[in-house]
């Protein structure tokens, strides 16, 4: 599953502030997810794997490669409020 769902993640990047997920489709086509919109969209995408799973891995994904690592207090506890709904 790690490398399925990674492959989809290979150009997504995270905004600082808002934490939504900013998914490149091409150059000029962007689009920016919540996170639980993420998460239905990588569900979507493989609907092989159940959507725990998915969130799981996309929140580990999210704290390894453009996660919280240098934010505020503030800002990591509104990371912990959108991984939590």
């Amino acid at each position: 599953m790690e490398d399925v769902i990674g492959d989809s993640l290979d150009k997504v990047r995270i905004k600082d502030r808002t934490r939504e997920l900013i998914w490149r489709r091409s150059k000029k086509a962007i689009r920016s997810l919540t996170l639980r919109q993420s998460i239905e969209h990588l569900h979507k995408l493989h609907p092989q794997y159940p959507i725990e799973e998915i969130q799981g891995f996309l929140i580990s994904w999210m704290e390894e490669c453009g996660g919280p690592g240098n934010c505020s207090q503030e800002e990591m506890h509104d990371f912990d409020q959108s991984v939590q709904d």
